[in-house]
């Protein structure tokens, strides 16, 4: 008896300790197979289980502290991590932020962490705890108080294992090769809904709780110079049958699901995050509605539109519209999941349809607090190219195409997205560490358009590359040496973990051009910077130079169109 005692004490002093939840993710990290890896996470969560830090260790995967709430990244930025790791280990701040990457991966700097090490590690429900206190935090001076108790955890690791693990939490970057999606398929419904904070759509539905969207993928040419045609893609998706399909326009906005129940309203972003209190005023005008039209509980999917003197305004311009003043805001419904108290994911599209639009009216030139959009059905290519092309002449994004099935959440197998694309040069300045199967190599870049002499940011990139394109750019840009920030880029708040020494041209295709404070002014005519949306990867252009990029002027032109309603 007295060795069994012996031998679970020993088992929970080794299986509770953040050296044991380090030691699991270098061997998953370590792992290049995905069915391995989530094999050895599964184990780990058996041993989390029985010793009861399950929910910390599921969280701390996912970089969260809280489902509901903001995650941890907001809460320490770069220049109070920077500073806590520099005094910790007594290194150059300067040094610190230009090496982060190196630090971030370990490379080099594994005897400066292992001369600070501790013999026994933290109990790692200790730390999660430690963690929460530098979360819940805010307020004036809220910094300062940050970056000490920051400094305390990182004086806590056993080793560099430790470090570069907490490191990587701190800023949201775990890049152990596990997803959302990964860790979902490992829970049951009811730890989806407590530790994700959404519902996967299985077994009994939760009012309140966000779904998993269902989403839509967009037409793959079978090679880059290929022409979209409503005849290819009658063929290659809708196998030929336009009878049980759908044609949507495809609004240009914000999505949100809407879930009105006893009364209340709550209302959920494209991430699944609760956006109630942020759109405040439109969440009231939703209540009256449904409250004055006597409405059951229900769960809408829908996209959030901007109105103007009896105009659909453009995604950028609704996003500089004070979301308080919901005179702007409208809700435009295109899918339903619970009404009269029904589980409508088990029916086919073409009864959903019938049920969102006998609740609600079709969306007009004039705005309405909720709406719903207008389906249609066509007979041949003809009749959906037309569909198509006055899409955009009413100035849209595209179409959507929907197939008459089950709503699906997660799924992308049964909704097209249609758009206009454009093509532009821009120059690659910097890579950011992938995460989920991209953690091995680079799994984002950052692009610059030349203007004046100088490189300035304007896009960030991450769709368009094979595997094999990722680990090609990997290994080009890792073998050489490392570039360094520009001067004017000094205060860039979303700098690259690495910044490239050669600075190559890609050609990438973009949807439109709109405003962005995240980059500073490209060009003496804007007041603010811009950025290109949905840009992805199309090819490299050895033919050109940095200075053939862009050329800016297209893209200010272009912003400008839209900013005065000439839609492209």
């Amino acid at each position: 008896m007295f060795c069994c005692k012996q031998l679970r004490l020993y088992r929970f002093q080794q299986f509770s300790t953040f050296r044991w939840c380090s030691q699991v993710f270098d061997q998953i990290e370590k792992e290049s197979r995905r069915k391995i890896k989530i094999s050895l996470f599964q184990d780990a969560l058996k041993q989390a289980q029985e010793f009861k830090v399950k929910e910390e260790f599921i969280r701390f995967t996912l970089c969260d502290v809280n489902s509901q709430s903001q995650l941890i990244e907001a809460a320490v930025p770069a220049n109070v991590l920077y500073s806590a790791i520099a005094q910790t280990y007594n290194l150059e701040f300067s040094l610190v932020e230009r090496l982060y990457g190196e630090i971030n991966s370990m490379n080099n700097f594994e005897d400066v962490f292992n001369a600070h090490k501790k013999s026994t590690s933290i109990q790692f429900s200790s730390l999660f705890q430690k963690i929460q206190e530098i979360f819940e935090l805010s307020g004036g001076g809220c910094e300062e108080q940050k970056e000490v108790l920051v400094k305390d955890l990182l004086s806590l690791c056993s080793s560099a294992q430790e470090v570069k693990y907490l490191i990587r939490f701190l800023k949201k970057r775990m890049r152990i090769g596990l997803s959302t999606q990964s860790v979902s398929q490992l829970l049951d419904e009811s730890e989806r809904k407590r530790l994700l904070g959404y519902q996967s759509g299985s077994g009994d539905l939760q009012k309140g709780i966000p779904i998993q969207p269902q989403l839509a993928k967009s037409f793959q040419k079978e090679n880059k110079e290929e022409e979209i045609t409503m005849e290819k893609i009658k063929k290659k998706f809708l196998n030929d049958d336009l009878g049980g399909c759908y044609f949507e326009y495809k609004y240009d906005g914000e999505r949100l699901q809407v879930h009105y129940t006893n009364g209340e309203v709550k209302l959920f972003g494209r991430s699944l995050e609760e956006k109630t209190n942020q759109f405040k005023e439109l969440s009231n005008q939703l209540k009256g509605h449904f409250d004055n039209n006597k409405f059951d509980d229900v769960i809408l999917d829908c996209e959030m539109i901007c109105y103007h003197n009896g105009e659909i305004l453009p995604f950028q311009e609704m996003q500089n519209k004070t979301y308080e003043n919901s005179v702007y805001l409208s809700l435009v419904c295109f899918d339903i999941l619970y009404h009269n108290k029904q589980i409508l994911l088990n029916k086919t599209y073409s009864q959903r349809l019938q049920i969102y639009n006998s609740i609600l009216k079709p969306i007009t030139k004039q705005r309405q607090v909720i709406s719903h959009i207008i389906s249609h059905k066509f007979a041949n290519e003809n009749e959906m190219d037309r569909f198509y092309k006055q899409a955009l002449l009413d100035g849209l994004e595209g179409i959507m195409i929907k197939r008459d099935t089950f709503y699906t959440p997660g799924s992308r197998n049964d909704w097209l997205k249609i758009k206009k694309e454009k093509d532009i040069d821009l120059v690659v300045l910097g890579g950011y560490y992938g995460q989920g199967k991209r953690q091995q190599w680079l799994g984002s870049f950052l692009l610059g358009i030349y203007e004046n002499g100088r490189l300035h940011p304007i896009a960030k990139i991450g769709t368009g590359f094979s595997d094999q394109k990722l680990e090609e750019l990997t290994k080009r840009y890792m073998s050489k040496p490392s570039g360094s920030c520009p001067s004017h880029l000094i205060g860039f708040k979303d700098q690259p973990h690495v910044w490239f020494s050669q600075n190559d041209v890609w050609e990438v295709t973009y949807d439109t051009v709109s405003a962005s404070p995240l980059y500073p002014a490209q060009n003496s005519q804007l007041n603010t910077g811009i950025s290109v949306r949905f840009p992805r990867f199309k090819r490299e252009r050895p033919d050109k130079t940095i200075e053939q990029s862009g050329p800016i002027q297209d893209l200010v032109e272009e912003y400008f169109k839209v900013q005065k309603k000439e839609f492209l």
